[in-house]
Parts: C-alpha cells; sequence; structure tokens
C-alpha cells in the first residue's frame, strides 16, 4: 500500500491523538500520545509506510470512534477505554522502531529532549495566553485548562527523562576516565615492551640499510674493476673480482639473517601490545552499548574477572620462554657447517690425491 492510499487524514489523526488524553486521564497515556504525535510529525510519509503503523492507526481510530459512542462507566465504555490504552501503547512503539531503524541517533539523546522541553515551555506559553484572552468561553477555557494539565505533565516527564538521561551519561563517562586511568597506569609498567619495539625497529632499519649499501658497493667495486679489465694469464688475475662476491654475500646474509631476527622479535613485541590496547577498546566498547552504567559496570567487572583469571593461570616466564623459541626459529645449526667443511676437506684431498 502507498502512503497515498492511507484513510486517515493527518488531520483526523491529530485530532484523535490530542482528544484521547483529554478523554482517559492518564499520565501515561498524555506522553506516549505526545510521543506519536511528535515523530509521525518529523516525517510523516515513512510511517505511512509501515504496515504495523498503518492498521494500528486504522484500530485506534475505530476503537476510539467507538468509545466516544458508548455509555460512559458502561462495560462497553471501560472496555473500549482499555483497547485504546493497548494500542496507543503498541503505536507508540512501532513509531520508536520506525524511527530508530531510520538510523536517527537523536532519539532518547541530550539534544532530543531539550528539544522537546523547549516545545513543551513554548507550548504552555501559548495556552496560557490563549486562556487569558477575554473572548474564550467557559468550555473553550476549561479544554485550554485541561490541555495546559497535560503539557505540564509531559514537560515534567521530559525533564526527569532528561535528568536520567545526564545521570546516565555522567556515570558512563565516569567509567570511561576510570578505564583510561587504570590502563595508562598498566602501559607505564610494559614501558619496557614499548622501548623494545622502538630498539627493534631502528635495528631492523639499520641492518636493511647495511644490506643496501654493501650491494651498491659492490656492484660499484666490480664495474670500476671491468672498466680496466685486461685478459687474465692465469687463475690468480681473476681473485680480484671474484673474492669481493662471497665477502659480500656472507656480509648480506648476516645482516637479513638479523632484520629477520628482529622482525619475528617485533611481530612477538607488538602483538602483546596490540593485545593491551584491545582490552582497552573492548571495555570502552561495553560501556559505550551498554543501556547504564549499572550494566556496563557488571559487564566490565565480569570481562575483566575472566582476563584476570586467566593471567593468573599462564605460567611464569611463558612470555620469556615463548619469545626464546621465536628467535630459535632463526638459529643455524653450527654441525651443518662443520660436516660441511668436513666434505670439502675430503673432497680437496681426493683431487690431491689424483
Amino acid at each position: 500500500m502507498e502512503p497515498s492510499d492511507f484513510k486517515v487524514s493527518d488531520r483526523e489523526l491529530f485530532s484523535i491523538l490530542k482528544m484521547i488524553p483529554k478523554k482517559i486521564n492518564n499520565k501515561e497515556i498524555s506522553i506516549h500520545t505526545f510521543e506519536i504525535y511528535k515523530l509521525f510529525r518529523s516525517d510523516p510519509e515513512l510511517y505511512k509506510q509501515n504496515f504495523l503503523w498503518r492498521h494500528c492507526v486504522y484500530d485506534l481510530v475505530d476503537t476510539y470512534n467507538d468509545f466516544v459512542k458508548s455509555e460512559k462507566d458502561s462495560n462497553d465504555y471501560k472496555t473500549k477505554q482499555y483497547q485504546l490504552y493497548v494500542l496507543i501503547y503498541h503505536l507508540y512503539e512501532i513509531s520508536r522502531q520506525i524511527h530508530s531503524d531510520r538510523g536517527d541517533s537523536d532519539y532518547n539523546s541530550k539534544d532530543f529532549y531539550e528539544n522537546q522541553i523547549s516545545t513543551l515551555e513554548q507550548k504552555i506559553i501559548d495556552l496560557n495566553q490563549q486562556l487569558s484572552e477575554s473572548k474564550r468561553t467557559k468550555e473553550q477555557k476549561e479544554e485550554l485548562t485541561k490541555d495546559l494539565e497535560i503539557t505540564k505533565e509531559q514537560l515534567e516527564q521530559a525533564k526527569s527523562n532528561n535528568a536520567e538521561l545526564e545521570k546516565r551519561l555522567d556515570a558512563q563517562q565516569n567509567i570511561k576516565e576510570k578505564i583510561s586511568i587504570a590502563f595508562s597506569e598498566l602501559k607505564t609498567h610494559i614501558s619496557h615492551l614499548k622501548n623494545e619495539k622502538t630498539r627493534l625497529n631502528w635495528m631492523f632499519g639499520i641492518y636493511a640499510f647495511l644490506s643496501f649499501v654493501v650491494f651498491v658497493m659492490l656492484i660499484i667495486f666490480e664495474l670500476k674493476y671491468l672498466s680496466k679489465w685486461e685478459t687474465p694469464t692465469n687463475w690468480i688475475d681473476y681473485l680480484p673480482f671474484y673474492i669481493p662476491v662471497p665477502i659480500v654475500g656472507g656480509l648480506m646474509w648476516a645482516f637479513i639473517y638479523q632484520m629477520n631476527r628482529a622482525q619475528r622479535q617485533l611481530i612477538f613485541v607488538a602483538n602483546e601490545l596490540y593485545h593491551v590496547d584491545y582490552v582497552e577498546g573492548l571495555l570502552q566498547a561495553i560501556n559505550l552499548i551498554s543501556p547504564d552504567a549499572a550494566s556496563a559496570s557488571e559487564k566490565i567487572s565480569h570481562v575483566l574477572d575472566i582476563l584476570i583469571k586467566k593471567h593468573i593461570s599462564i605460567p611464569e616466564g611463558l612470555f620469556e620462554n615463548s619469545l626464546d623459541k621465536e628467535i630459535s626459529k632463526d638459529t643455524i645449526n653450527v654441525d651443518t657447517f662443520i660436516d660441511l667443511a668436513k666434505k670439502v676437506k675430503d673432497v680437496v684431498y681426493l683431487e690431491k690425491d689424483k
């Protein structure tokens, strides 16, 4: 169904929402009808597109018309009154859900309540001005007086909601500051990890630079040598050209080995530092999305209990052992070189014997 097919006019709906609080003297009803009215006014077409909202409005209009026609204090009157109460509450919840789904972040925010309070205060001023007009009939003044009382109740409720929101925000801000202070203190005790991370970064960069310098020097040396190349008469003449190659190769292997070693340690240390920042961010997120400070405190305490138990269960020296294990992956087995040297020696002796 398109919004244009909606069979209840805006004026009729506003009139019913205005009259229901006057017919049913209930503080909650008056607050809910005002919220429905305000949300609908913000974007009428959006609400008319919602199937549940449209049919709830149809039921509300039909029930209100039956309620008006029924005799006061009769069973039918009481039944319709209760149905109106239920429908108003249901329409209020649907309207809130539509507003929330639209992605409006200002609902139930400080700005929302301040705007609501400002609107209600202006409405009270207007109603008082209308009451002061002498041309008003007695019935009109009674209706305005009742409307004024309802508006004052709505204003009182809005101020109460705003005060509760401020308390909740203050409590959450207090928790946020405590988390930040606690983790600032914790980070002072792991400053050695940050220093180690800085040292490893420098170490990696220096060895990378040295590798580049040695390689460039080799190329320059070889090019200069080739520019003065003369036809060699024996194998000794080749030595100046070939000797720098294994020397540079050995140096580059040593530099790359140290780079790889520093990189392994750097990844391990960075992971430990990341874990601390992750836990802080997790606790801040819990505080932010919790509906109130009490819920946030309970969830944060639960998470901290789990983390503390996990930390206590870690064997002493596990960090050092894990780091040593990572470093050992780059360790060269000396026996391999000894075996290689022996094989080379055996080959040389065999050549001599021939």
